[in-house]
């Protein structure tokens, strides 16, 4: 698995854990718990945001950097590609067979081919 796809990876848990902590302050968890509870859940709800948080930026930062390091882009490569192609390049030309009474013996799709 190459860092751009860890830092995918990565940003999405990060959002994940962000949405965890959405559920648990929006569905009531920390009113329902006293005392104790309820400062446990706090610091969970804190970290989860924290953590997610980080996990975005660190997984955003990877992919990018991942990403600059190697250029995938078609038209990069196909100007690399065609820069070791000759420009007097002659393809051969393709014959055709026939047998003893003048009839064309190719394939139906070479004939195809050679019709276009």
């Amino acid at each position: 698995m190459n860092n751009g796809s860890r830092g995918t990876i990565r940003a999405i848990a990060g959002g994940y854990l962000i949405y965890l902590a959405y559920e648990l302050i929006t569905g009531g968890a920390v009113g329902e718990n006293e005392g104790y509870k309820k400062i446990i859940m706090i610091a969970g709800i804190a970290a989860f945001i924290g953590f997610g948080a980080y996990f975005i930026y660190s997984g955003v930062k990877s992919y990018l950097k991942a990403t600059k390091a190697s250029p995938t882009s078609d038209e990069e490569t196909t100007e690399e590609d065609t820069e070791s192609i000759p420009d007097n390049l002659e393809l051969p030309e393709e014959e055709t067979e026939s047998d003893e009474t003048g009839e064309n013996t190719q394939s139906p799709d070479q004939q195809e081919n050679s019709e276009i």
